[in-house]
Order: C-alpha cells, then structure tokens, then sequence
C-alpha cells in the first residue's frame, strides 16, 4: 500500500506558478495521505497552504534521483510531477527506483515511462503509450473549492463587469495591453485584473487614475472565487484560470500566448466553451472589440445554451474521479 504522496514541481515569476498551483489543486482533493511538496530553492512557495508539507532540495545535492529514493521509500510513495525537465529518462529513472509515477503534462511527448499521463487539454487518448492516458476536464487539476462552485446552478446576468488575467509571469504584459482594450470599448462598469509579481507595478501606474480599473494580487483561494463571482465575462489565456473561471459561471473569451496552451485551446474551442481569442500575441484592438460585443450581443437563449454546456463539462466530478485513479496506484 503506498500511503505516501509526494508532488514535484517548480514555480516563480519567471516561469509562473502554474505547475505549482495544478498540484496543489491535486492534493486538495485527494483523500487523506502523508503528503509532501519538493521544490528546488528557485521556487515560490509562500503562497502555499500552511498544511502543506514543503521539503526544498538542498543545492548540494548532485542527484535529485538519487536523493528522492534516499529520502523516501520508493515502494512506499506515488510520485507526481508537473513540468517540463521530468522528460523520459527522468522518469524511467524513477520507476527503475520504483516509484509509482503521475506524469501531469500540457504536451504530448513522443513516449512515457510514467504509469499515467495526466493531460489537462480536452483531448482523445492516443493509445500509443504503455502509460494509462487520463485527459481533459474529468481531469482538471482545480482546487476543491472551484470544483464545489461548479456544482451550483449557473444563472444568465447581464455583462458588465470584466475579469483579465494573464498568470503570474505576464512578460508580454498581455494584462496590460488586455484592459487597455476593454477600457477603450467603455461598456463596463468595473474591469479586474488579477496580477502577478512581474507585472504588478506596470498595471498599478497604467490604471491609478481610472476608477473603475482594480488591480488584485496575491489573493486566497477564496477571495479569489468572490472577485470572480462579481464578473459576468473573464478574459485569460487557455490555463488553468481558463477552467477555474469556467467553474462559476462566466462567458470565457480565451485564446493562447505559449505553445503548452495550445492543446487545451483546441480542446476548449472543439467543445464550444470558450469565444475564441486565438493567438494573443496577434490581437488587435479591432478585433478584441469585435469580439466582447459579439458576447454581450448574444441572445438569451445563446447564453443560456453556452451556461448549460458549461455546467456539463464543469460538473464537479473531478474529485471523484481522480481519488479513484490515484487510489489505482496504491
């Protein structure tokens, strides 16, 4: 029986937090179980839980391998990775070490050594790996809260008030150029944009003088929600924040600024949940107008249509079905 989980991944504001905060989701679901949180000294863990047990890897450690299978007992754990450095030899290591393994991945890689792949994008299995391929919505790595909210009624408001986020590294400063967009439109009473660190400063001073622009930062989990409730439209790239706000209810204009969203675009757009913003690097303010009017100007039955597709998809299984995997590695 392995009763030990341990969760692997990095995160700070040059890479963001989103492999750090899928895991967390993950670990607020899952039932029960001694776990554990390691990260090199690179990352951001501040934000994290105070129940979270947080192990930094020392930097004079030569082998992260060897000091995994030296600090816990293989045959005891189940380890589960989240980002791009946990390549195939990586993880064949591991399971010769025997470690049962969760691979989290937003790409489709050419092969795997993990017992499952965990993909976010709603996407059909392949079949062509040995790993068992569990992918899309059923199972979206989101905090226990945002999945209770999916389990409430989804109800038509009118649209004015706008929700932007573009992650905790924005280098673009898409968030920027996102509410610059919006404002100029004048067609809503309120616009929050939720920041991260390295782009904080740039919104603050962009939007001092403008009322009805509130830069957020470093919220909870739960203040997080009730900024969220308060928007009726969310703009936010093909992440977890695009899931997240799919959960309570909002019309979701959402498109791709780096290549590991654009799986879960297609899947998304495929399955009629979001209004297609495409490439953001390429978007115009032209074509951001045209296309936040063409969501306020749906017909009620459009919008209803859009919320019960929603409510379909973001059902609030997720708990269910991914203490059942997890629990298939024990």
């Amino acid at each position: 029986m392995r009763n030990k989980l341990i969760f692997r991944a990095e995160g700070n504001a040059e890479i963001g937090l989103g492999h750090l905060y899928r895991l967390l989701g993950l670990h607020s679901i899952l039932k029960d179980s001694e776990a554990y949180f390691v990260t090199s000294s690179k990352s951001l863990t501040s934000f994290f839980p105070e129940n979270i047990h947080h192990i930094e890897i020392s930097k004079d450690v030569n082998s992260e391998l060897d000091w995994l299978a030296d600090t816990f007992d293989p045959k005891d754990c189940i380890l589960i990775t989240d980002g791009y450095d946990f390549d195939y030899a990586y993880q064949q290591r591991i399971k010769e070490l025997g470690f049962n393994l969760i691979a989290v991945d937003d790409f489709i890689k050419n092969d795997y050594a993990a017992d499952v792949i965990l993909n976010p994008a709603p996407i059909q299995s392949s079949n062509k790996f040995k790993s068992k391929e569990c992918y899309g919505i059923p199972y979206a790595l989101l905090r226990k809260e945002f999945i209770h909210e999916a389990q409430k009624g989804r109800s038509l408001k009118e649209i004015r008030k706008a929700f932007v986020s573009f992650g905790g590294s924005d280098y673009n400063k898409l968030a920027l150029k996102t509410t610059r967009m919006l404002l100029e439109m004048n067609l809503f009473d309120e616009i929050h944009v939720l920041s991260g660190v390295s782009a904080l400063e740039d919104l603050q001073n962009a939007f001092q003088d403008h009322s009805n622009v509130e830069i957020h930062h470093n919220l909870n989990v739960n203040q997080l929600i009730e900024l969220m409730k308060k928007c009726q439209l969310a703009v936010v790239p093909c992440s977890t924040i695009s899931y997240e706000v799919s959960c309570l209810g909002l019309f979701v204009l959402a498109g791709y600024y780096v290549d590991n969203q654009e799986l879960i675009h297609e899947g998304l757009w495929r399955q009629q949940l979001i209004f297609d913003a495409g490439n953001y690097n390429e978007m115009t303010s032209e074509k951001m107008n045209s296309l936040v009017r063409s969501i306020i100007n749906l017909s009620d039955h459009e919008k209803s249509q859009y919320l019960e597709n929603q409510a379909k998809h973001f059902n609030g299984k997720q708990i269910e079905n991914l203490n059942h995997l997890v629990d298939s590695l024990r």
